[in-house]
C-alpha cells in the first residue's frame, strides 16, 4: 500500500512538474516581437525588428500616414542589425550560412551581406551585388554619406543603394585599410598596418603622420569614431599594446596624443562610443552598473533623457535613435529582470507614446528578482555575479535547488537585465547562480587577466564555489546543483564535473566548445597564426597548451572516460561559430554510455535565434533537470 501511495505521489509531482514546465517553455521560448526601434532621419517612419514565423524580418510603420511595409525574412538569413540610410531605405545586415569546400575540407562558412530595404515599394536589394562573391563580410558601411541619397560607402567602394552596384572608391597605398569617415563621406583618418613587419600608422587626410608603431605584433587599435568637435578621433585598443591597453580613449588629430576619456569626474575606458548616425560623431557613452546606462555629453541629447526618465520612474531609459531635428526620439525602457518597453518621445507638442514591447505575451508577468552577489574564489578573489530567485521569493524562502549558468565569451560578462534562460529556470523553481568568473569583461584589467592560463582551470572552479559559497548562505539546497551553459559557458559545464563530480550532479552543454584545441587550430586556419582571435586564445589559454598531457586536461573530448554524473549535450547542425563537429566529437566518444544525452538541434546555429530552438533547449533541459536535478 505505502508502495502504491508512494508511486502515485510521484506520478502527481511528475504530472505537475509537466505541466509546470509546458507553461515555462511557452512563456520563455518566445523570440523577441519588437526589437532594435529606428526613427528615420525626417522623422516620418520608424523602422523596427519584428517576427514573421520563426524568423527575424523587419517592419517599417509611418507615424503621419497609416503605411506599413515589412521586408520577410529570406530563406536561412538572420537579421543582425539595421538602421537609416536616408528618409527611404533602410541598411540591414544580414547572415547566412553556405557550405564550401576549404583547404581542410568541406565546411559551413557564414556570410554577412548587407541589404538595401526600400521602405516604399518594399523591394530589397543586394549592396555591392557585383563584387560580394569574393568576400565573407560586406555587411557594414563606412559611410551613409547624408548629402548622397543614392550611395553609401563600404570599405573601399561606393554602392548605390538603389542598384546594390559598387565601385572602387578612392585610392589609398598599399596595406591602407578603409580610410575612417564621417557620416557624409569626409576622411577623418588612414590607417596603415603592415601585418609581417608589425609596422602601424594612422594619418590624416593630407597623409601627414599623427601615430606610428614599430614592431607591433597586432595592430594596437582601432578608431572608431570621431568626435563631436573634429579635434579628436575615439580609438579602442584590444589590449594587445601595453601603452595603450585595453578600452576606449580620445587621440588628438594634432599631435597624435592618446589620453582618457574623463565625463563629469568618471573614467570612460571600460565604455562604448554612441555615435549620431546624422553626422558620425559621438555624442554619449555606454557603461555598466549592473545593467546598461547612457551618458550624453551632448546637452540637448542629455536633457531629453533627463526629461523621459521623470515620465517612466524607475526604468533605466535609452535613446535608440533621433530624427535629425531632434523633434522624434526613439526610447528603450526596462528594469532589472524585465523585458525592454519602447516608446516614442515627442517634442512638438510634447508627448511619450508606447511603440510596442519586447515580450508582450509576458506583460503583466511576475519575474525572477535578480541580486547582485559577490563571493569568495577559493584562493580569496570576490567573484562578482548575480542570483535570480523564483518569482515571488526571497532568501527567506529557501533553500533552492541551484543552477549555475556561467557566460559565454569567456570575455563577456553577465548583468541584471533581462535574460530569459536565468528567468525560465527561476520561472521553474530554481534559484539561477550566474557568475562573472575571473576573465570576464567589466571589471577592469587585473580581474580579467586574473583568467589569464585558467581556461579549464580557475574559471571554472570560480563558477563551483559560487555553489558552495549559496549552500553555506542557505540559499541553495544541500545535495549539490547543476550547471547549465553556452559556447564557453558549454565548455564550462562539461569541465566543472571533472573538477567536483561531488558538488556538481549534472551537466547541460549547449553549442559548447569539447575540445578547445581544435577550436584554436581552426581559428588559425582561417586567420593566421598571428590574428587577433589567436591570440585572444591564446591569452586565456596561457601554457595550457603546451604539452599534449596539459591540452588533454582542458579537453572534455579527451575525458569522457571521467564522467560519473549525467550530461545533456545540445548542438545546432549549422553553427559556425562552434562547429557542429565539436559536439560530434564527443557525442562519438560518449554515446551509449549511460550518463549521455544528445539532441542535435537541426537547421539552428551558435545563437538560439528562432522560437523552435529556444523551445527545443528549454524542453529538452527542463526534463533533463526533473531527471537528474528536480525542482521542488
Amino acid at each position: 500500500m505505502k508502495a502504491l501511495l508512494k508511486g502515485a505521489a510521484a506520478a502527481a509531482a511528475a504530472s505537475v512538474f509537466a505541466t509546470a514546465s509546458a507553461d515555462v517553455v511557452a512563456d520563455f521560448s518566445q523570440v523577441e516581437q519588437t526589437w532594435g526601434v529606428e526613427v528615420s532621419p525626417d522623422g516620418s517612419k520608424v523602422a523596427f525588428g519584428c517576427v514573421m514565423g520563426e524568423r527575424r524580418a523587419i517592419c517599417v510603420s509611418g507615424l503621419d500616414a497609416p503605411t506599413t511595409t515589412i521586408m520577410p525574412p529570406s530563406d536561412g538569413a538572420d537579421i543582425n542589425e539595421f538602421y537609416w540610410i536616408n528618409n527611404q531605405h533602410v541598411f540591414v545586415s544580414a547572415s547566412f550560412v553556405e557550405r564550401e569546400t576549404m583547404s581542410s575540407g568541406v565546411e559551413d562558412i557564414r556570410f554577412t551581406r548587407g541589404i538595401s530595404f526600400d521602405t516604399d515599394s518594399g523591394k530589397s536589394t543586394l549592396l555591392m551585388r557585383n563584387v560580394a562573391r569574393t568576400m565573407s563580410n560586406t555587411g557594414y558601411i563606412s559611410s551613409i554619406l547624408t548629402e548622397d541619397d543614392d550611395h553609401v560607402l563600404m570599405g573601399g567602394y561606393k554602392v548605390n543603394v538603389k542598384s546594390g552596384n559598387a565601385r572602387v572608391y578612392g585610392k589609398y597605398s598599399g596595406y591602407t585599410s578603409a580610410p575612417i569617415l564621417d557620416a557624409a563621406g569626409r576622411e577623418l583618418v588612414r590607417v596603415k598596418f603592415r601585418e609581417r613587419k608589425g609596422d602601424f600608422e594612422v594619418r590624416d587626410p593630407d597623409n601627414r603622420l599623427i601615430f606610428e608603431r614599430s614592431d607591433a605584433p597586432l595592430q594596437p587599435f582601432f578608431v572608431v569614431a570621431g568626435s563631436a568637435d573634429g579635434a579628436s578621433v575615439i580609438i579602442r585598443g584590444d589590449g594587445s599594446d601595453p601603452e595603450i591597453g585595453r578600452g576606449i580613449h580620445r587621440m588628438s588629430l594634432d599631435t597624435g596624443e592618446i589620453s582618457t576619456i574623463v565625463v563629469d569626474g568618471a573614467d570612460m575606458t571600460g565604455a562604448a562610443p554612441i555615435t549620431d548616425r546624422h553626422t558620425g560623431a559621438v555624442v554619449g557613452y555606454w557603461y555598466r552598473r549592473h545593467v546598461s546606462y547612457q551618458m550624453f555629453v551632448d546637452e540637448e541629447l542629455a536633457a531629453r533623457q533627463a526629461m523621459i526618465s521623470e515620465s517612466l520612474g524607475d526604468a533605466v531609459v535609452h535613446l535608440t535613435s533621433w530624427s535629425k531635428d531632434r523633434s522624434r526620439i526613439t526610447v528603450a525602457a526596462s528594469r532589472p529582470g524585465e523585458p525592454t518597453t519602447y516608446y516614442l518621445f515627442e517634442t512638438d507638442p510634447l508627448a511619450l507614446g508606447l511603440l510596442g514591447e519586447a515580450y508582450p505575451a509576458l506583460a503583466g508577468k511576475t519575474f525572477g528578482q535578480v541580486e547582485y552577489v559577490e563571493y569568495p574564489a577559493r584562493d580569496g578573489l570576490e567573484i562578482p555575479g548575480y542570483l535570480t530567485l523564483p518569482p515571488g521569493k526571497s532568501r527567506q524562502d529557501g533553500p533552492f535547488p541551484l543552477l549555475l549558468l556561467p557566460h559565454g565569451g569567456p570575455d563577456a560578462y553577465d548583468t541584471a537585465a533581462y535574460d530569459w534562460w536565468s528567468q525560465a529556470y527561476a520561472a521553474a523553481g530554481y534559484a539561477v547562480l550566474q557568475p562573472n568568473f575571473r576573465g570576464s569583461a567589466g571589471y577592469g584589467a587585473a580581474f580579467r587577466e586574473a583568467g589569464f592560463g585558467e581556461f579549464g582551470g580557475k574559471m571554472i572552479t570560480d563558477t563551483i564555489d559560487g555553489a558552495a559559497w549559496l549552500e553555506a548562505e542557505g540559499v541553495a539546497a544541500p545535495g549539490g546543483a547543476c550547471i547549465v551553459g553556452s559556447s564557453y559557458g558549454g565548455y564550462a559545464a562539461l569541465m566543472a564535473p571533472l573538477h567536483d563530480a561531488g558538488r556538481i550532479r549534472c551537466a547541460i552543454s549547449v553549442s559548447g566548445v569539447t575540445d578547445p584545441i581544435a577550436q584554436m587550430g581552426r581559428y588559425a586556419t582561417y586567420g593566421g597564426s598571428r590574428s587577433e582571435i589567436i591570440s585572444y586564445w591564446e591569452q586565456y589559454m596561457g601554457d595550457l597548451y603546451a604539452s599534449e598531457e596539459a591540452q588533454s586536461e582542458i579537453t572534455p573530448a579527451e575525458r569522457v572516460s571521467e564522467y560519473t554524473v549525467p550530461v545533456l549535450l545540445m548542438h545546432g547542425d549549422e553553427d559556425t561559430r562552434v562547429p557542429y563537429a565539436q559536439a560530434e566529437r564527443f557525442r562519438g566518444l560518449a554515446e551509449g554510455r549511460p550518463w549521455f544525452s544528445f539532441v542535435r538541434m537541426r537547421g539552428e546555429d551558435h545563437f538560439l535565434f528562432t522560437q523552435s530552438a529556444r523551445k527545443t533547449m528549454l524542453s529538452e533541459s527542463l526534463a533533463f533537470l526533473s531527471e537528474h536535478h528536480p525542482a521542488r
